[in-house]
């Protein structure tokens, strides 16, 4: 179906990749071989990407959940921004049940920026991940965006899909991280309602300046 919040057709295709998991690891990941995977062959082995951006790239599809394998994670390349999910139901977990063993480095810059006028999508869950070295009071040098100063780690603006429900973070540490407002984290839902669900979070070292 295509809408205001699809701006092309959305395939839900029935096989696990593109339902469930895309592996990504820092270390054992190629995204040259990644790119070349089937969504819909279900019996294909699957090649882990590199990269979070590329994971996301060569997987637009509903309810993809990137599988974060254990590493450190450029979650802001200064020639391709932060994390952005152009699908609704997506997310991002940890391999692994520890938290610290998934480090989503920030660079400085924000981490996950959801502008639904853009049409993106918030993700619907976050699990087993660090979050580090974010900051929304300066500029991306590399793209020459301004900075929003809300929220350095996660921002949701926009008037968000009408199933959108909210945001499940769980098991994930939030650290070191500075923005005029909101901190590491800004919400607005005053366009739609939604929930905000934190489950075993630590937030720590994290400054808003307003």
């Amino acid at each position: 179906i295509s809408n205001d919040w699809s701006p092309a057709p959305t395939y839900t295709l029935k096989s696990g990749q593109s339902q469930g998991d895309v592996d990504v690891s820092p270390t054992l990941g190629n995204d040259t071989k990644c790119s070349q995977n089937d969504p819909g062959n279900e019996n294909e082995v699957k090649e882990f990407c590199k990269t979070i951006h590329n994971a996301l790239k060569y997987n637009e599809f509903e309810a993809v959940q990137l599988k974060l394998h254990p590493g450190t994670y450029n979650a802001h390349p200064d020639n391709l921004g932060a994390i952005k999910f152009k699908r609704i139901n997506m997310g991002m977990k940890g391999a692994t049940f520890s938290s610290s063993d998934v480090i989503l480095n920030c660079n400085g810059k924000s981490c996950i920026d959801i502008d639904t006028n853009l049409k993106q999508f918030a993700p619907i869950s976050l699990r087993r991940l660090t979050f580090t070295n974010a900051s929304a009071s300066g500029r991306d040098n590399g793209l020459q965006e301004d900075h929003k100063y809300t929220g350095a780690v996660i921002r949701l603006v926009g008037t968000h899909d009408p199933s959108f429900t909210g945001i499940k973070i769980v098991n994930c540490v939030f650290d070191t991280s500075i923005a005029k407002t909101g901190g590491a984290l800004f919400a607005d839902c005053s366009k739609h309602n939604f929930f905000l669900f934190f489950q075993d979070v630590l937030f720590k070292n994290n400054v808003a300046e307003g």
